[in-house]
């Protein structure tokens, strides 16, 4: 539990909670074609009122056998109800999701041929989440700006680029991914820095404008 709290601590660190609120998606699946049905958002005021709620030593009694779980990535403006992109208010990290990679050491031997250290990863039952903290928030009109980032190591990391989205929702570690239905399989977080030092954004976003810029080497 405390490495969760550590967890999520990071990917809301700074924010103004009189502001800006955090996004939880739930949805369950019909007993007829196991369909995800009925997702719900529920939106809670800061890091403590979520982790009070999703107690990950009795998440199982917490939720159907047969929930899917994610929370947005980006905070939600106060008020907002919904996770549109018109509801968003920061953002403080890359994400990628590495969809049916079987082993973690593939990951980080990826974000090392890039030159990039991957602060977190979290199994997502089917494939890999992974994290990596930025200096600052970023807030609305510096949007595009962070998801053409996002999308530039995505292509680098060979990640899926279908979740290269500001709105991206992720898994809630603890929780379960019920894809398959016969095999429910846990949300673990299988690594957090213990001492994590933020990549300057503004530096990073020049590293890609300069390697874009160089001229491609004929072979």
């Amino acid at each position: 539990m405390e490495k969760i709290e550590r967890f999520f601590s990071e990917v809301f660190r700074d924010c103004d909670w009189q502001r800006e609120k955090i996004a939880v998606a739930t949805g369950y699946h019909s007993s007829g074609d196991y369909a995800v049905q009925n997702f719900k958002t529920t939106i809670y005021d800061n890091v403590k009122t979520l982790l009070r709620k999703f107690k990950m030593e009795n998440i199982q009694d917490r939720f159907p056998t047969y929930a899917e779980c994610y929370f947005s990535v980006a905070t939600v403006k106060y008020g907002s109800q919904t996770k549109t992109t018109e509801d968003l208010f920061s953002r403080n990290c890359l994400v990628f999701d590495f969809d049916g990679v079987a082993d973690a050491t593939e990951i980080y031997e990826r974000f090392k041929t890039v030159g990039l250290f991957c602060h977190c990863l979290i199994n997502s039952g089917h494939g890999f989440h992974a994290y990596v903290f930025l200096d600052r928030r970023l807030y609305e009109e510096e949007f595009q700006q962070l998801q053409e980032l996002n999308a530039y190591y995505v292509q680098k990391l060979q990640a899926d680029p279908q979740a290269n989205k500001v709105t991206q929702l992720l898994r809630i570690p603890g929780t379960f991914n019920c894809k398959d239905k016969l095999k429910r399989k846990k949300v673990v977080l299988v690594s957090l820095a213990e001492d994590i030092r933020p990549y300057n954004y503004d530096e990073l976003r020049r590293q890609m404008n300069k390697k874009r810029s160089l001229p491609e080497i004929q072979k």
